[in-house]
């Protein structure tokens, strides 16, 4: 199980060094997370812990991700609502944005940070 959490806190540091190093990335942004992330997560079949946690992808997908993102990491930056992600879902700004970790999946558009899971 420490393997699933440290895996997870490892991919939302990096993902928060992204967020900080958008252009544009300023006191006034939110964040707006898009999707399910399954690009190069590895998985553990050797280490079945489904039984304990499920499957290790769903702590990077987890429900409470903004908490695991303010508590563990400390980036206290403001959420966009789930009205503001299901535009921004379907913006074609945010379609044509290749899917995370991939470059431009992290972009600024209006005044949100927008990150591309899938």
């Amino acid at each position: 199980m420490t393997l699933q959490y440290e895996n997870a806190r490892a991919f939302y540091t990096v993902l928060a060094s992204r967020v900080e190093r958008t252009e544009g990335f300023d006191e006034g942004c939110t964040l707006a997370v898009i999707g399910r992330q399954d690009n190069l997560l590895h998985t553990f079949p050797e280490l079945d812990t489904e039984l304990f946690m499920g499957v290790n992808r769903d702590l990077v997908n987890i429900y409470s991700r903004e908490n695991l993102i303010r508590y563990y990491l400390g980036l206290d930056i403001p959420f966009a609502d789930e009205a503001e992600l299901a535009e921004l879902a379907e913006d074609p700004r945010v379609l044509a944005m290749a899917e995370y970790p991939y470059d431009g999946s992290v972009q600024k558009i209006d005044n949100r940070i927008v990150v591309k899971f899938g």
